[in-house]
């Protein structure tokens, strides 16, 4: 069926505004998410792992079992609503109940009692259970992305997008979800400002303030979203190319999608299995860089939760820039350097960062590094791990998002329906959970023997090391597979 400038222009737009809202909640909620729980207790950054692996992890599987269920009852679109429907929910409990009334859902008596077992390198998982109902924020808002914004928006976009609509239209859809993480960042930043007190509240704080208001405005775009995605089911069909895509899409209405099946088939498949390997590189990589960079505002800063609002509120802005700037010259980049070179930037980029950052963590406390350090530089050697670790999170999450995702959504294309939609229920909504929890299970490993983050580093290195290594092998596999399919 063929169809009008308009239309099309119409239509891409509407997918654009989309992905912008469901980028919009994820950076809207990701710096309240890191400060709630690195400042809930003494444990700090160390909660960080544990909540990957004991929460993170889990939630993603129950995501995958509900999805595939729902996959054989439901429609796409009908999925949507009902996920939607369930982070929407948690989030409005959280604002009004949970949050405000943190002192009387949080577990003490637990925590005293865990206390006296367990060692000293198991502060974070007696932080987890004590404070349970902010562990479950930080797990939603994290599989938010590898539920909504990458198994059902872009699962929608790869099976109704030819590869030629890919290579034009996928860095739109990336540009506008950047523009959201620095529209978010701003919004974070001046709600940091409002300072007024809840009828239902004896007590109101600045920070509560910020965290209520910009959980309603992300609840509320939520909402925009579920009618933009409603136009967008109904409008997008008309874009398919391909007369074999509908009638694997009527057949496909038969298959049954369960967990293992669709476990099986990525594991089986070379080429998904490849794509399988990237997704955990990322994640467990920057799991690793993130956690040791949290622990480094958290010190910095002092536990000062405004200021450290403030402060990821601002990186954030930065990342979105970076990333809308990079996703400008994406398509120019793939068009004149290719796939290959153009997925091969990330884990570059990550190797040079822990060749950069990984000493200055292990060295932090050494007295005559931080003197060396302050006598050239003016700054502590705390100062610079926030600062350029920030730096570092901005440009590697910017990254992520133009180069990184246009090439690993545009490395579905080439797959029948089927393996399109088990692939990528596998890779986006489990393994990217299992990146995350793998470099969190290497925390949980280390800290009990290493007693502290800086001890684990030589560790690390040589973990992260081997991991890029894979990284770049899976991506020169994935490029001969797609150089043939051309």
């Amino acid at each position: 069926m063929s169809v009008s400038r308009l239309q099309r222009f119409l239509i891409v737009l509407s997918g654009c505004l989309l992905y912008f809202c469901l980028s919009f909640i994820y950076n809207g909620l990701r710096p309240l998410k890191i400060t709630l729980v690195t400042l809930a207790s003494s444990a700090g950054a160390e909660i960080i792992p544990f909540l990957k692996i004991c929460g993170v992890l889990p939630g993603a599987f129950l995501f995958m079992y509900l999805y595939t269920r729902l996959c054989k009852r439901l429609s796409r679109s009908q999925i949507f609503y009902v996920f939607l429907a369930i982070f929407l929910s948690y989030f409005f409990l959280f604002a009004i109940i949970l949050y405000p009334f943190t002192q009387f859902f949080a577990l003490n008596s637990l925590a005293q009692f865990l206390r006296i077992f367990l060692p000293s390198g198991f502060r974070g998982l007696i932080a987890m259970l004590e404070y349970w109902h902010l562990s479950l924020f930080y797990v939603l808002c994290e599989v938010w992305s590898s539920a909504v914004m990458f198994v059902l928006f872009w699962g929608f976009m790869n099976e109704t997008s030819s590869m030629d609509d890919a290579s034009r239209h996928y860095p739109f859809y990336n540009l506008f979800g950047n523009l959201a993480a620095a529209v978010s960042g701003y919004v974070i930043r001046e709600l940091s400002f409002l300072d007024f007190n809840f009828i239902f509240l004896s007590e109101s704080s600045k920070i509560y303030c910020c965290y209520f208001v910009n959980i309603m405005l992300c609840i509320f775009v939520g909402i925009i979203s579920l009618f933009l995605f409603s136009f967008l089911s109904k409008k997008r069909q008309i874009m398919q190319h391909d007369e074999n895509l509908k009638k694997e899409k009527k057949e496909e209405k038969k298959e049954s999608y369960s967990i293992w099946q669709s476990l099986l088939l990525v594991l089986r498949s070379r080429y998904l299995f490849s794509l399988l390997i990237l997704s955990i590189s990322y994640n467990a990589i920057f799991t690793l860089f993130d956690t040791l960079w949290s622990q480094s505002v958290k010190d910095y800063f002092a536990s000062d939760q405004i200021s450290i609002v403030r402060f990821l509120a601002n990186v954030q802005i930065l990342k979105g820039v970076l990333s809308t700037l990079l996703a400008f010259s994406v398509p120019v980049i793939i068009k004149y350097a290719g796939w290959k070179k153009t997925a091969l930037v990330t884990p570059i980029f990550l190797l040079l960062s822990a060749i950069s950052l990984f000493p200055l963590f292990y060295f932090k406390d050494h007295p005559d590094l931080v003197s060396y350090l302050f006598d050239f530089f003016g700054v502590e050697v705390i100062w610079i791990l926030a600062y350029v670790g920030a730096l570092q999170n901005a440009i590697s999450r910017g990254s992520k998002y133009s180069l990184y995702d246009t090439t690993k959504e545009m490395a579905f294309i080439p797959l029948p329906l089927e393996e399109k939609r088990k692939g990528k229920t596998v890779i986006d909504g489990v393994a990217s959970r299992f990146g995350k929890a793998s470099g969190a299970i290497l925390f949980m490993t280390l800290l009990p023997i290493c007693g502290s983050l800086s001890g684990t580093i030589p560790y690390l290195i040589v973990v992260s090391f081997f991991v890029l290594i894979a990284w770049i092998y899976a991506i020169n596999y994935l490029s001969r597979f797609m150089k043939k399919k051309s």
